[in-house]
C-alpha cells in the first residue's frame, strides 16, 4: 500500500483523537469547576447572586469579563484592598480551564433583580420611581479599574443629567478623579439630613 493510503487514514484517526481528547479534557475539569463555584458561592452567594455589598454580583455578567478579573487576580495585578488578601490567594490555584468554566458557569446564571440602596433625582429633584435594576458604575477614566465594585441596584428610569444620592461613600470613591477623557472636575454635595 502507498504511502498516501496510510496518510489519508491516519489524518482521520489522529484528529478524531484529538477531539476526543479535548472532550475528555472539558469532562475532568467539571468537577473541578463544581467545586470551585462551590468555594465562590460561600461569599458571592448561590448562583452567583450575592446578598452582602461587599461581594460582587456575578451572576449574568460577560464571562470574558468574568475570566480577566480571575487573571488579574491570580496574577496579582488586581489588588483592591477589600478582596486582595483572599482572591489572591484563592485565584492562584486556579488554571485557565478552571477560571473559564466558573466565567462559563457565572455568566449563564439569572441575575437576581436588585433592592435600590441609593436614591436617584431628576435634574428638577423628583425622585425616580422605576424598579431597581443592577448596574455597573464606572468612573470618568472609563478605564476597566474605575468602577464601584460589584453591581449597584438602581432605577430603572435613570437618565443622564439624574443625581445619584449615594449613602456612606468614603473617601475612596472619589480619589481618581480627573478630568481625562474631557470631563470636569467631580462636583459632590454633602447631604446631613435627606428625606426622599
Amino acid at each position: 500500500m502507498s504511502n498516501r493510503f496510510w496518510l489519508g487514514l491516519a489524518l482521520p484517526l489522529f484528529m478524531v483523537s484529538t477531539g476526543a481528547l479535548r472532550a475528555e479534557e472539558q469532562r475532568s475539569t467539571m468537577p473541578v469547576v463544581e467545586r470551585a463555584v462551590h468555594v465562590c458561592n460561600a461569599c458571592h452567594g448561590e448562583g452567583g447572586n450575592s446578598k452582602a455589598t461587599v461581594f460582587p454580583k456575578l451572576a449574568g455578567q460577560s464571562p470574558i469579563y468574568l475570566a480577566e478579573q480571575l487573571r488579574a487576580f491570580r496574577s496579582q495585578k488586581r489588588s483592591d484592598s477589600s478582596a486582595q488578601a483572599y482572591m489572591w490567594g484563592i485565584s492562584a490555584l486556579l488554571d485557565d480551564p478552571t477560571i473559564d468554566g466558573i466565567a462559563a458557569y457565572y455568566a449563564a446564571q439569572p441575575p437576581a433583580p436588585g433592592k435600590a440602596g441609593n436614591a436617584a433625582l431628576t435634574a428638577q429633584g423628583e425622585k425616580r420611581m422605576g424598579e431597581a435594576v443592577p448596574r455597573i458604575v464606572f468612573g470618568p477614566t472609563c478605564d476597566s479599574v474605575d468602577r464601584l465594585p460589584g453591581e449597584i441596584p438602581l432605577p430603572v428610569d435613570l437618565a443622564e443629567g439624574d443625581f445619584v444620592v449615594w449613602q456612606g461613600m468614603g473617601s475612596y470613591s472619589t480619589v481618581t478623579n480627573t478630568r481625562f477623557n474631557g470631563f470636569g472636575e467631580l462636583q459632590m454635595a454633602t447631604v446631613l439630613s435627606l428625606k426622599l
